[in-house]
């Protein structure tokens, strides 16, 4: 069999599609979609004015998602596109009040009494929870802290909490373009975090000979934010043109961690990539969900 590509599209009401495309004859194609309705994630990241990210969310939080962008892309290259998303923890309350409004969602859950054994089905490494551990018996630690409305997690026996997925740049808050062209803003700031170095071969340009390149073409869906954009030269921007990249999902664990963890981006980030085609990856099964139908076509 040949071997599968992904591809990316546009729901109707503008959600993303991942769409695998398997080369087999009957040309079958399996769709992955993102799970959780826009409101539905607005609602649970709307933060108060006392939230510790809270004051980030300004024009000022867009150099730290793109700082952050930058280093989680390490050890990708320019063919390769990151779909970022942040896991966060919901109280019980929050989550109800959420489903009342948008109907109900299918979140994972997590228990006080084997909070461990869950984290690991999630796919966090044992190594990170027993950092945990060790800090949680030196510390006392109560558990986390909602992220919508800052109830201390774990504050009883039977206390439990569910955990969300929202995508890096709503967590920040950032600047995005809702047309095919960035920004005059995200142009020069993205210029300015790559040093108006082309992100392929590496050499420094003048800013005039350089060009804002969507990893994940825009004519095959890819947004213009900053996850899928990179400075390249005009010579290596017409050398990839609208070829579909690999597709990495990456979840960053941060905030189902504990506060003084190193989690900071440029040293030991941690976070859980996988495949876009990892089907059986336990974070699909809760954030996108898939169906079958026909493909419009074989690529070459």
């Amino acid at each position: 069999m040949k071997p599968s590509f992904i591809s990316v599209g546009l729901d109707v009401d503008d959600t993303p599609i991942l769409s695998l495309h398997r080369r087999v004859s009957a040309r079958k194609t399996i769709m992955l979609k993102r799970k959780i309705p826009d409101h539905y994630n607005k609602f649970l990241i709307e933060l108060g004015p006392r939230h510790k990210i809270a004051s980030f969310r300004s024009i000022f939080s867009d150099h730290e998602a793109l700082k952050r962008i930058k280093a989680l892309r390490e050890g990708y290259d320019w063919t390769t596109y990151l779909e970022i998303s942040m896991l966060i923890p919901v109280c019980v309350s929050c989550k109800i009040s959420a489903d009342d409004q948008f109907g109900e969602q299918n979140l994972p859950e997590v228990i006080i009494t084997n909070w461990q054994d869950q984290y690991i089905n999630l796919g966090i490494e044992k190594n990170i929870l027993c950092e945990m551990e060790r800090k949680i018996r030196i510390n006392n630690w109560k558990g986390l802290f909602c992220f919508k409305c800052g109830h201390i997690l774990f504050s009883g026996v039977n206390e439990k909490f569910y955990i969300f997925s929202t995508p890096l740049t709503d967590y920040y808050g950032c600047q995005k373009s809702h047309g095919r062209s960035p920004t005059d803003w995200m142009k020069s700031l993205i210029f300015e975090e790559f040093g108006n170095n082309c992100n392929s071969c590496e050499q420094l340009f003048a800013v005039d000979d350089l060009t804002l390149d969507h990893i994940l073409p825009w004519d095959l869906g890819g947004k213009t934010e900053f996850p899928n954009l990179q400075p390249l030269c005009q010579a290596c921007n017409n050398k990839k043109a609208n070829s579909l990249p690999t597709i990495i999902i990456s979840h960053i664990t941060a905030e189902l961690l504990l506060p003084d963890l190193d989690v900071s981006p440029g040293t030991s980030e941690k976070r859980i990539d996988f495949s876009g085609d990892d089907l059986s990856h336990p974070l699909v099964k809760f954030f996108y969900r898939d169906g079958l139908g026909s493909g419009a076509g074989e690529s070459g």
